[in-house]
């Protein structure tokens, strides 16, 4: 919040009147300040305007239904070997996990896509996927590897676990629209 007590800018606030530049995508927070807001004639003392959230892609398009697949999901992973057990993933839920492919053209922005259901993900700020490339969100990124190896990108941990019996799963995009949405069980 750019706010201060008292409504005035905040030392640390960076004021804008001029045209903002990007050279990287970019998450923007912005409010408006009218400091000629009249509470006498407009209604309450509203001086600032609600945060408005949004995100600008700069060499990168936003995560969609028509760029963003769920391509694999394990939920019902085999026991663990011997050599898996002995090195601690001694339980079969360590070894769930998601994994979503880019199937556009262009670099995909995976910023603020949250996967919800059993098992929970939010991306970080600045993740890009390539055209083409895929990633894994791994219950657990070091089961994950004894098993399938460490050449795959993964994420995790994830929060949850995904139900051995099934359940449903969303993709939500940065502004909360649905991506797609499933149900999964054998």
């Amino acid at each position: 919040d750019p706010r201060v007590s008292g409504g005035e800018p905040r030392g640390s606030a960076t004021l804008y009147e001029d045209p903002l530049s990007l050279t990287t995508s970019t998450t923007v927070v912005a409010r408006k300040r009218d400091t000629n807001y009249s509470s006498s004639v407009n209604g309450p003392d509203q001086e600032w305007s609600a945060p408005v959230r949004t995100r600008f892609y700069i060499g990168s398009v936003p995560a969609g239904p028509d760029n963003l697949i769920v391509s694999e999901i394990m939920y019902n992973p085999p026991g663990p070997s011997d050599e898996e057990e002995e090195a601690g993933f001694d339980v079969d839920d360590l070894f769930e996990f998601i994994e979503l492919r880019n199937i556009a053209d262009s670099p995909l922005d995976l910023t603020g896509v949250t996967v919800r259901g059993e098992s929970d993900f939010d991306f970080p700020e600045g993740f890009v996927l390539g055209s083409g490339e895929h990633v894994v969100l791994a219950r657990d990124r070091a089961a994950f590897a004894a098993r399938y190896g460490s050449a795959i990108t993964t994420y995790g941990p994830v929060d949850g676990s995904l139900s051995n019996r099934g359940g449903r799963i969303a993709l939500r995009d940065f502004h909360g629209a649905l991506i797609r949405e499933f149900q999964y069980d054998d």
